[in-house]
């Protein structure tokens, strides 16, 4: 939801969607922000990759982690 937030620097929509099926929990995060090239998509979750001049690019590699498991 941050990342969502920060892509929208004029403000936007944000929506998240949560959905159980069959003992499994979705949960959808959207955003109206500027978007990622295809190169910067197939980067996203790599370790220290970020878009971000701040960023660790950790937490998406994270996320990454936990949706594999």
């Amino acid at each position: 939801m941050k990342n969502g937030i920060e892509a929208m620097p004029e403000g936007g929509e944000l929506i998240i969607i949560c959905q159980s099926q069959d003992g499994f929990v979705s949960i959808i995060i959207e955003d109206k922000g500027i978007g990622l090239s295809t190169k910067q998509l197939y980067q996203l979750g790599q370790p220290y990759y970020s878009t971000k001049t701040k960023g660790t690019g950790l937490g998406l590699m994270i996320s990454f982690i936990y949706l594999n498991e």
